[in-house]
């Protein structure tokens, strides 16, 4: 028996997604530290200088200052959605629930999703990987698919596992190579490399006007 680890070289695409991540977490700082902090100077700069302004000036400054006021909002909203990383602060469970929620908020689909508590007994990288790939599926689901109903659905059998992802959109044809809603950039590609380096697979099935049926299958954490 061979006792040596085997060692499975990180794709391309997948090196690339965890780049921008780490360039995401340096970008926050950034606007945290230097950009975020030179907006306020600028407005309290602004709000001094008002009060000695002609009044025929004092509309166009007010008009500024909610714009600097709206950049400081956006640039609070930009910095935590590139610091927080879903899986880190929730767990995977509760971190596909968040995006489960999302779906429903912003793009009033009803969404429904059977999770497994085993989710959250995977392994970083796994966790990760697998949080991505969900995502991924979703993403294109809002943006092409046209669908009002989303099911997800987490099962185990034995030492596998499966991420169901279902929807009623309009589905397409799966005699096709590739997929014609993957949501650009790496998109697909890139998770289902993410997906081979933890040993996990992707299976899409559709029929044109009958939605489309996306499996995740992995290992059972042990």
């Amino acid at each position: 028996m061979n006792n040596e680890t085997r060692y499975r070289p990180v794709p391309l695409d997948s090196r690339v997604a965890r780049l921008k991540e780490t360039e995401g977490l340096k970008l926050a700082e950034y606007l945290h530290d230097e950009f975020g902090p030179a907006l306020m100077v600028a407005k309290m700069k602004l709000e001094l200088l008002s009060d000695d302004l002609p009044k025929r000036f004092v509309g166009s400054a007010n008009e500024i200052a909610d714009i600097l006021s709206d950049l400081m909002r956006r640039t609070r909203g930009t910095i935590h959605d590139l610091a927080s990383h879903p899986v880190c602060r929730l767990g995977l469970k509760a971190a596909i629930s968040s995006l489960v929620e999302d779906l429903r908020i912003r793009n009033e689909i009803v969404c429904l999703a059977k999770l497994d508590p085993l989710l959250d007994k995977f392994r970083d990288e796994a966790k990760y990987v697998l949080y991505r790939a969900v995502r991924e599926l979703l993403l294109n689901i809002r943006k092409h698919a046209r669908a009002s109903r989303v099911n997800i659905n987490v099962s185990r059998k034995n030492s596998s596992m499966k991420i169901e992802v279902r929807d009623n959109g309009c589905g397409f044809n799966a005699g096709k190579r590739s997929v014609p809603h993957d949501s650009g950039g790496f998109g697909l590609s890139s998770v289902r490399a993410d997906l081979r380096s933890i040993d996990a697979d992707l299976q899409i099935s559709s029929r044109i006007g009958r939605g489309t049926r996306a499996i995740i299958a992995v290992a059972v954490p042990l």
